[in-house]
């Protein structure tokens, strides 16, 4: 079944025989949250101009002449205020104009389950909250990294974010996140408040990356060749962590060699052994080929750059030597 997502479709219509009255509705499986709220309301609006062309056009002219017409929006989560807002503001709009009505509720549960209970009206408005920042690491795309700074980051209206921004391992750059819950919000320079300064804000991201649990497996592939996982949110991220990478370089009794091709995957093998260094990066290149080729997965190529963790420096950086050569 089409959804909110999907433009120039009807998601539903629904005509009852004794009254001629049509319900067209739009079903609506996306969450109400600040991260997303303005790109779901615009998502929403494009949906509802779609309907009334429809029902302005030949096809409402064909499938309901003279009808009372209700756009419905039926959806899968809870209504956020800012959701309720927009909804009352659409209803007035559409209702002035004598296009149609307008209204909105739940999808109904399926058979056998039980009735979902749904908390419409609470506030999804931003909270910046120390605890729960975290630091992102991203390559700079710009063709001078060290003179000018282009990530593939704007906003739904397509202004560039203005954000926290620091440069890091040459041609990568750092920036910030918070966990909202239920996904990650862009630290913008906005968020910020004045009574706390940069400095405080980095320091406690670093700390509670510090505190994510990072686990180390052995791939089934290629026995020898490691693999670094955290449920799939910060494994990129673990190059922040040279405490991290020391202590697993203790384990092995060497530098490491570190490939990151996707954001939630991140190999390593110890810096001599030649052998699996080769076959890491042909693993690595087999996962960039693999997301480059499935638009899903698009967003998450990290990077070609095999790093270098050396022991003696505790330091990280990019090698001069291995490159996952994967051609895009």
């Amino acid at each position: 079944m089409s959804n909110v997502t999907d433009r120039g479709v009807i998601d539903t219509f629904i005509k009852n025989k004794e009254t001629g009255d049509v319900v067209l509705s739009i079903i609506d499986h996306l969450p109400w949250n600040c991260s997303i709220r303005v790109d779901h309301a615009k998502m929403l609006t494009d949906k509802i101009n779609d309907y009334i062309d429809a029902i302005q056009g030949s096809w409402g002219q064909e499938n309901c002449p003279g009808a009372k017409i209700t756009i419905k929006v039926i959806a899968k989560e809870s209504f956020s205020q800012y959701a309720l807002d927009y909804f009352e503001r659409m209803k007035e709009f559409l209702n002035s104009n004598n296009i149609c009505d307008f209204k909105w509720g739940h999808l109904p549960p399926q058979e056998g389950e039980p009735e979902e209970v749904f908390h419409d009206g609470f506030s999804d408005d931003y909270v910046f909250d120390l605890n729960q920042i975290y630091p992102r690491i991203k390559k700079n795309k710009a063709k001078k990294p060290n003179k000018e700074i282009v990530i593939a980051t704007i906003m739904s209206d397509g202004r560039s974010i203005d954000m926290p921004i620091s440069r890091i391992y040459d041609s990568f750059v750092v920036f910030l996140v918070q966990d909202i819950g239920d996904s990650y919000k862009f630290i913008l320079n906005a968020d910020i408040p004045s009574d706390v300064s940069m400095e405080q804000i980095n320091q406690k991201a670093f700390e509670n990356l510090s505190s994510v649990k990072f686990e180390c497996h052995s791939t089934k592939d290629e026995p020898g060749i490691n693999m670094l996982t955290c449920g799939g949110n910060f494994e990129a991220e673990s190059l922040l962590l040279p405490a991290l990478w020391q202590h697993l370089a203790d384990q092995v009794g060497d530098d490491l060699i570190i490939a990151v091709p996707t954001k939630d995957l991140v190999f390593f093998v110890p810096a001599k052994e030649k052998k699996l260094i080769k076959k890491m990066l042909e693993m690595s290149k087999r996962a960039i080929l693999y997301s480059w080729a499935n638009a899903t997965f698009q967003q998450d190529f990290f990077a070609q750059d095999v790093f270098l963790y050396e022991r003696a420096k505790n330091a990280i950086s990019i090698s001069k030597k291995w490159l996952i050569n994967a051609a895009l």
